[in-house]
Order: structure tokens, then C-alpha cells, then sequence
């Protein structure tokens, strides 16, 4: 059965296939192949055609599929911007969302900063990540890809006698171009949520 966010990413791809640009596969940063075109997305192999937008194996949720049909329809065909890093209050119109964000992208996080920490490796393997190397702040930083034009770099801290932990969330320097800024809070709740499923 298909649910209301399915129903809407369907729609958002169709529109994305509707009249594409030649070079579709290449702005979204995926794969042209004769099932459609396939991303990596939150960890796991999406493919798209002009009526679905799809998980491999059926593993992803529907929410994480609007999410990828919503960067399909906002192709670009400019190349991700990496640094400088951008905090979610700088992104366009993000005033409403900014609660939100800050409990289910970041606090949520902050219980496991211990397990991130023990299990850098896998965490950075999640999403095509990489740990940053003498990072400016913080006990652990490192960067992920859940879509493939738009990364999110974590600056974690462990709890001392002064401070619980804490997790920081920041986007790519371009990232509000390729989704809106709803849409991109979403992300970083997606993300968190992936990450700590590893832990489960």
C-alpha cells in the first residue's frame, strides 16, 4: 500500500522526468542504468524512474523518499559547495523549523556522542563519510553524505563535570540550493535517526 508521502514522492519524480535535462543522472549525482537512475541516499541504494522513486530491497521509509524525490525535483547542475560549513540558522527562511532541528537533529544525538566516538569507523562508513583531521573544535568531527550534493558535518563533545554532551549539525556551504530549507531539516533528522539505528 502507498501512503501519502509515497504518493508525493512519485509525484515529485514525475515532475523531475518530466522533460529532464539531458544530463539528469549526472545532477543528481547518481547513475544512469536501464532500471532508471540509482543514488545513494541515507545510507542505502535508491532508484528512480519517472512514476517511483524507490529503496533497494525496500529498506528505506517513505519519509526518506519524499526526501530524495524533493532533491530530484530541485536538480542543479552546480557542484556541491563543501566549506565553509553553514549552521541551520543561516540557511534561507529557517526561523520556523529551527526548534525542530535542534531537538531531532542535534540533541537527540548528543546520548550518543560515547558510541560515535568508539565507533567512528562504521559511523563514517554509514553515508561515504570522513572523520575530519585536527578538528578546530570539539571531541569528534566528521563529515556525511545522506544525499549525494549535500553533506552534514557533526562537531560532537562528550559530557565533563561542567557540560553534558552536545552535538553540533552544520550543512554544506550550498546546500539550500539544491533542497528547500524544510526539506533540509529533514535531513539532519533523517541522518540522526540512521545514526543512531546503528546502535539498536
Amino acid at each position: 500500500m502507498t501512503d501519502n508521502y509515497q504518493q508525493l514522492a512519485n509525484s515529485n519524480v514525475a515532475e523531475a522526468f518530466h522533460s529532464p535535462p539531458t544530463d539528469l543522472a549526472r545532477r543528481l549525482g547518481g547513475q544512469q542504468t536501464d532500471s532508471g537512475i540509482t543514488l545513494k541516499a541515507f545510507g542505502r541504494r535508491w532508484v528512480l524512474t519517472p512514476t517511483a522513486v524507490m529503496a533497494e530491497n525496500d529498506q528505506g521509509s517513505s519519509v526518506e523518499a519524499l526526501l530524495v524525490s524533493l532533491y530530484a525535483r530541485h536538480n542543479n547542475s552546480a557542484p556541491m559547495q563543501r566549506e565553509p560549513f553553514v549552521a541551520f540558522k543561516e540557511l534561507p527562511d529557517s526561523a520556523p523549523y529551527a526548534g525542530a532541528f535542534a531537538r531531532h537533529a542535534q540533541l537527540s544525538l548528543a546520548p550518543f556522542v560515547p558510541l560515535m566516538d568508539q565507533r567512528r569507523d562504521d559511523l563514517c562508513a554509514l553515508m561515504d563519510g570522513a572523520l575530519a583531521k585536527n578538528p578546530p573544535a570539539g571531541d569528534l568531527a566528521f563529515t556525511l553524505h545522506p544525499l549525494p550534493k549535500i553533506a552534514l558535518h557533526y562537531i560532537c563533545y562528550h559530557a565533563d563535570e561542567d557540560f553534558p554532551a552536545a552535538v553540533t549539525c552544520l550543512y554544506s556551504h550550498n546546500a539550500s540550493i539544491f533542497m528547500p530549507t524544510d526539506a533540509l531539516a529533514d535531513v539532519g533528522e533523517y541522518t540522526a535517526k540512521a545514526i543512531i539505528a546503528m546502535f539498536g
